[in-house]
């Protein structure tokens, strides 16, 4: 148990700094290729990476998580899932190409039929690094999985993608970017894990996967679509250049989902497969409360100056994303918690209980955002929200079922006082605002000046409050230091 739990606090700071560097990278490069680009131009990327995502359900049908999830693996289980994920990549890929048409006459955009063509290579890249990197998940190897990531993310977005868009290639940098992205990750999870390559599959061995694995597809089927459903209704009733603003405000309100959720999923997922159900409660309290107690005020304080972070990051040409953004901010705080009740409910191996929710939620989304549609993408991100809302209610009670649990692990106790926190800190920084601009020219430097200033007082507030949790910080930054020196 000791081993376990020093290798998750190992794991837990090498995968913090790989997701932050990868999100820092990738973002910051899809933010400057998007100021070379219209928002109609972005919405062909956003609908055909969407289209990406949804058929790589197939090809990896769960079978990494699968080879984490289970106590003992052998050889023939590892060459069967490789090689079943090769051969779903290479049906998906010819798939695709047979149905490209029909898909671009659904979404009304031809563009989208050279798109997929060559972003569907990218399935095979991805099948060559999909049982490598479970591995490597497995056995918590969460530094070499960073520097796989960070290198690939570089190397396909900054070397890769910013030149391209420079030189005319428009929103085809971002597909290139994406393809050598994926083709850099597959060299290297291989080089860090390698294994035997040569096709084999094994009917007892895959038995022993599969059923684990399709019962995570069909949960990930549905949380994909609770994910990227909204983007195929916007594309189908709005044109690309409504997708491309609804898309951009989506991502940039993923970012601190994907962060979060990518450092709780890949560290607490191995580790929660391995202990009892008395730990496994004791860390989803913590969790859930830590999480969403943080997230309440850190949303409140970014709110009070989103504009002025979009006009940064993307220029005037963009302000058309301020509304659905706002909106969809609310929702962010629901995203994360259904992440945190979703790795929760794998690790205790109640996938179809899982997929239940994911079903009922993905009819939220598609009814809610359908209708909201008739009062434009900002009816859309409405309808979102109340199907998310809904959704995160009943995962809530779902893990407090399996748990034993009597009652929901969010207190509303603690939840008031700290959104009157969150509250205060954005009335100051909506008082400091007009003060900064008028006396400072550099919008970067307004913008640095409000978030030190609220990160500081946040600190001061909650030390008075909190005073020994603080000494726990303290004494463990101390002893780290007094480690490396």
């Amino acid at each position: 148990m000791i081993n376990i739990v020093s290798k998750s606090i190992d794991g837990g700071k090498w995968q913090s700094i790989s997701v932050l560097l990868c999100a820092v990278i990738q973002y910051s490069a899809i933010i400057i290729i998007s100021n070379n680009i219209l928002p109609s131009e972005y919405g062909i990327v956003i609908l055909s990476f969407s289209i990406i995502e949804f058929s790589f359900l197939f090809i990896n049908a769960g079978l990494g998580s699968a080879l984490i999830q289970k106590d003992k693996i052998d050889l023939s289980q590892i060459r069967s899932a490789y090689t079943i994920t090769i051969l779903f990549a290479i049906i998906c890929y010819l798939l695709l190409i047979t149905i490209s048409s029909t898909i671009a006459q659904f979404f009304n955009d031809e563009l989208l039929i050279d798109v997929l063509y060559l972003l569907g290579i990218i399935f095979i890249f991805r099948a060559f690094s999909s049982v490598p990197k479970s591995l490597l998940h497995r056995d918590l190897e969460y530094k070499k999985l960073m520097i796989i990531d960070i290198l690939s993310f570089f190397i396909g977005y900054f070397i890769v993608g910013i030149p391209l868009v420079y030189n005319g290639f428009s929103y085809w940098s971002i597909i290139y970017a994406a393809l050598v992205q994926a083709l850099i990750l597959g060299i290297l999870s291989f080089i860090y894990r390698p294994h035997n390559i040569i096709p084999f599959i094994s009917i007892r061995s895959v038995k022993k996967i599969l059923n684990f694995g399709m019962g995570l597809t069909i949960s990930r089927f549905f949380n994909f679509f609770g994910k990227e459903g909204d983007k195929f209704v916007v594309g189908r009733l709005f044109d690309s250049g409504l997708l491309g603003i609804y898309g951009m405000a989506a991502k940039l309100i993923m970012l601190p989902v994907k962060i979060l959720g990518n450092i709780i999923d890949h560290v607490l997922f191995p580790i929660l497969s391995r202990i009892n159900n008395e730990r496994k409660i004791y860390i989803y309290l913590r969790v859930i409360n830590y999480v969403s107690l943080a997230l309440i005020v850190g949303l409140i304080v970014l709110s009070s100056f989103l504009e002025e972070l979009v006009m940064l990051t993307l220029g005037d040409s963009w302000l058309g994303i301020l509304v659905p953004l706002y909106v969809m901010l609310i929702a962010c705080i629901f995203k994360i918690i259904i992440r945190i009740c979703d790795v929760f409910v794998r690790a205790i191996g109640a996938v179809y209980k899982g997929a239940n929710q994911k079903i009922i939620m993905t009819l939220l989304i598609f009814c809610f955002s359908y209708i909201g549609s008739y009062w434009g993408i900002v009816g859309v991100a409405v309808g979102v929200n109340l199907a998310v809302f809904i959704t995160m209610i009943k995962m809530l009670n779902l893990c407090s079922e399996l748990m034993g649990l009597d009652k929901s692990p969010l207190s509303f106790k603690k939840i008031i006082p700290f959104s009157i926190l969150g509250l205060s800190m954005s009335l100051i920084t909506f008082t400091l605002k007009p003060f900064l601009l008028q006396g400072i020219d550099n919008l970067l430097l307004v913008v640095s000046i409000i978030v030190l200033i609220n990160i500081g007082l946040i600190s001061f507030i909650m030390h008075l409050a909190y005073p020994s949790l603080f000494r726990k910080i303290y004494v463990m930054m101390f002893r780290e230091l007094k480690f490396n020196n």
